[in-house]
């Protein structure tokens, strides 16, 4: 491209003048208002897609007249204003050579506010790249001239222009680290890269704060695809020791001779021993690690070693209310095959032992159900309530507007898998957008352990026909 279209910037504009490190300030309070200016576009442009896609489009009226209309109207606006057609990098220019008047600058600012969602969700083709260019380039000039004028200053448009640009971008587009990088490569000038990282930074973490993630991510979720990314390690955050079957543990007493403990070993399915002292409490474990030494001179140590003699004392043991993926970490620090189960309320009580393989078994589990949300998400969305999905012979996938008596509790605190033998896959959200909840859609999420259920909220739960149907039962 460089080849082609040379190695100038796209913009024209005097040498940046970031001013003193005094005036650092200014820009972290442009990118504030820049984030909250991306929240109002972003839920604006929701509102607008909604309004479209789910209330007029569908059966009510044409889209080709939708589109005639809202053509229209940006034929209009466009006869008046021609800066906003087109990519608008001219119009740029001009708010950098501050040849337009801030009042134009600001009715461009709210054209191009306004019109760039009705054009994408009535049917046009385009994004959102280049029109949070040109509404950054707008806000950083108005900016400069209200805080000029009301704080007497005497501020030089260029650099909170080109701030401005990288701010809006990042948030829109929730791309802080690309924002900043185009407009390096846009500009050629890296002077102010100081107040660019900063007011990038604030906006994108405003929108990042109130959105709760990605806008890219949210609309592919409303589509039906689910992004798993980053979740993986926090599969067995939801389950904690209680929950898994234990393996009986072997305990020994401390004393037990050399050919007894061998004795046992061999018959045992276990392969890690326990030794107890006279209080019954864990002093040490015995395995093929500490046995396979002595073999070789088992003829003339069996009558002299006993188990005390060759226990690793290193003893790690887990409560029943640890989390699973805390036990996991464990397993993997440790290189260990079990571990003891104490009871939290009675650390001297043992319940069992909790296997290395029980564990990655549960994680398969969980990964599998993981996958089956995300491969069946688009078919879940045309379940109706209560109704069966059979999914294999005896199972089911199912959706039940949440009981009243669950409402305000987590997932943690109702124990579906538990007690009725349930799996979540997911849930599914209804989102008001305005206030008298005339506009809504439905956002599929994933489970969250601490996630507190809401009477709106739906379940998508998978398991056995009879386990769905005393579910049911209990289901007020």
């Amino acid at each position: 491209s460089r080849i082609f279209l040379g190695n100038e910037s796209v913009f024209l504009f005097q040498t940046p003048d970031i001013g003193g490190y005094s005036n650092l300030y200014l820009y972290a309070i442009l990118g504030l208002l820049a984030g909250l200016i991306s929240i109002l576009f972003i839920r604006y442009s929701n509102v607008i897609e909604h309004t479209f896609r789910k209330k007029i489009l569908p059966g009510r009226i044409p889209q080709w007249m939708i589109m005639i209309f809202v053509g229209l109207v940006v034929g209009i606006c466009g006869y008046f204003y021609s800066e906003i057609f087109g990519i608008g990098y001219e119009a740029i220019n001009e708010v950098l050579a501050g040849s337009i008047s801030w009042k134009v600058v600001l009715t461009l600012l709210a054209l191009k506010f306004i019109l760039v969602p009705l054009v994408l969700h009535s049917g046009g083709f385009g994004g959102v790249f280049a029109p949070s260019l040109f509404m950054g380039a707008c806000f950083g000039y108005l900016f400069t001239i209200g805080v000029n004028y009301f704080w007497g200053l005497n501020l030089e448009p260029t650099t909170f222009v080109l701030v401005s640009m990288g701010a809006m971008l990042g948030g829109i587009n929730t791309i802080p680290i690309t924002a900043i990088m185009i407009i390096f490569e846009m500009t050629q000038d890296y002077s102010f890269i100081l107040p660019l990282m900063l007011a990038v930074i604030i906006s994108t973490t405003i929108v990042q704060l109130v959105l709760k993630g990605s806008v890219h991510v949210k609309h592919l979720e409303e589509q039906g695809y689910q992004i798993t990314e980053g979740r993986e390690t926090n599969l067995l955050k939801s389950i904690v020791v209680e929950e898994v079957k234990l393996v009986e543990i072997e305990l020994i007493p401390e004393q037990t001779p050399l050919p007894e403990l061998i004795a046992k070993m061999i018959e045992s399915p276990n392969n890690t021993f326990y030794t107890v002292n006279k209080d019954g409490n864990i002093t040490g474990t015995i395995t093929e690690t500490e046995i396979r030494p002595i073999i070789t001179e088992y003829d003339n140590v069996k009558d002299v070693i006993v188990a005390s003699d060759i226990i690793n004392p290193k003893v790690i043991s887990v409560s029943n209310t640890d989390e699973l993926d805390y036990v996991l970490k464990l397993f993997g620090k440790w290189n260990r095959d079990q571990f003891p189960v104490t009871d939290k309320d009675d650390p001297s009580k043992i319940l069992g032992a909790i296997s290395r393989q029980e564990v990655i078994a549960i994680y398969n589990r969980e990964s599998l159900k993981i996958n089956l949300a995300d491969g069946l998400t688009k078919e879940l969305k045309t379940i109706k309530e209560a109704t069966h999905s059979e999914v294999a012979v005896g199972y089911s996938i199912f959706e039940q507007t949440v009981p009243m008596q669950f409402v305000g509790r987590t997932l943690v605190d109702i124990k579906l898998r538990n007690k009725y033998g349930l799996e979540v896959l997911m849930i599914k959200q209804t989102k008001d957008f305005l206030v008298d909840g005339k506009i809504s859609a439905q956002e599929i999420i994933t489970p969250d352990p601490g996630y507190k259920l809401r009477s709106s909220d739906k379940l998508v739960l998978f398991g056995k026909d009879e386990k769905i149907e005393e579910f049911k039962k209990t289901a007020i």
